[in-house]
């Protein structure tokens, strides 16, 4: 089993969270957990300096949540300043701007604001809020977005088990995620 690899590569676990305490979290940050990302933390929670606790309901952890989504935002403010060049290859045509212009800057905030929101995981990779089988993405900045697993499975794989080999991503398997289907390499 996956967990048990896991945890003799040195991932601790804690016990697996109740259906409640899924649903209470769900609740409290305001997302939605995947299916199969739901189903994992029911069978065992990776716990650790760079896993988001989704059991502390605290006010701290709260703003920890409400930061991330900020930070997400200053992250596209800080390339449309200093990588505006690669996003206006990655973004401009689909946006209706064939060189840059006025309005471009609001128009990548906006097309980001209608897209599904990334959820912290581990460090800065991230999830699909509610989109089942989906990709775990790295976000640390918008023109550095990456397919770091296509699904939870592979990802742990290769975040702690040392797989090296990336499964082939389906071409259409980012339909519908917005931004992030013209952002990810």
């Amino acid at each position: 089993m996956l967990i048990e690899r896991l945890k003799r590569a040195g991932v601790r676990f804690e016990a697996g969270m109740t259906t409640r305490e899924l649903d209470a979290a769900e609740e409290f940050f305001g997302f939605r957990f995947p299916g199969e990302i739901r189903e994992y933390l029911s069978r065992a929670v990776p716990v650790g300096r760079d896993f988001f606790d989704y059991r502390d309901h605290s006010t701290e952890n709260k703003r920890r949540f409400v930061d991330f989504q900020a930070g997400m935002e200053k992250s596209f403010r800080f390339d449309l300043e200093h990588n505006r060049d690669d996003l206006l290859e990655l973004l401009g045509e689909k946006l209706g701007f064939a060189q840059d212009g006025p309005g471009f800057d609001e128009a990548v905030i906006g097309y980001w604001r209608e897209s599904p929101r990334l959820i912290p995981f581990f460090a800065h990779r991230r999830f699909f809020d509610g989109m089942d089988d989906m990709p775990i993405i790295s976000f640390w900045q918008p023109v550095d977005t990456v397919v770091y697993g296509i699904n939870l499975e592979d990802y742990l794989e290769a975040e702690f088990l040392g797989k090296t080999e990336c499964a082939e991503l389906p071409e259409d398997l980012l339909k519908g995620t917005g931004i992030w289907k013209d952002l990810i390499w």
